[in-house]
């Protein structure tokens, strides 16, 4: 057997997932291991029509608040995501705005009121009841599960935990 991505709890694809499940084979219970989180590192209030990101790709139809946050494409975050993904903040969506820049995204945190300073934001896994898979993001940048978990960068710091205590960094 070939363990592969399942050893993170993903399918390799969703074909593989059918094929499984038709074949009357037992069908392994695979979750996820992995969450990618980060923090609010800056809050701004603009004005309606304000434009976001590089190339002025988002316009504000509305008075906006937004969250800053310290990741970018080389860390894995594609560019592809801008305009078209969410995290989640305090198990709610605060969508993707603008274009991804190397080391900053930008989400709009209008209606998220509590969210604040320093606030862990997951870019991937779980918080409450929503939950953005690797599938997922996937499928916000045109790519496959894969190249979501192998693309996260050298600069991301990695925690290991088990059973609710760190058991290692780096």
């Amino acid at each position: 057997m070939r363990a592969g991505i399942g050893i993170y709890g993903h399918w390799p694809s969703r074909e593989t997932y059918l094929s499984t499940l038709l074949g009357h084979r037992p069908v392994p219970d695979l979750r996820p291991v992995l969450t990618w989180k980060t923090r609010i590192v800056q809050i701004k209030e603009l004005p309606e029509g304000s434009y976001i990101g590089y190339g002025c790709t988002y316009r504000a139809t509305r008075p906006i608040r937004v969250g800053v946050l310290p990741v970018g494409y080389p860390d894995g975050y594609d560019r592809k995501l801008g305009n078209s993904a969410y995290v989640l903040i305090g198990g709610k969506r605060a969508p993707v705005i603008g274009r991804v820049c190397m080391n900053l995204t930008m989400v709009d945190i209008s209606d998220i009121p509590n969210a604040s300073l320093e606030d862990e934001v997951v870019l991937l896994g779980r918080d409450g009841e929503e939950r953005i898979s690797a599938e997922t993001m996937a499928g916000w940048a045109g790519t496959i599960n894969y190249e979501v978990m192998c693309g996260i960068g050298k600069r991301v710091a990695r925690v290991y935990v088990r059973g609710g205590h760190v058991i290692g960094m780096r």
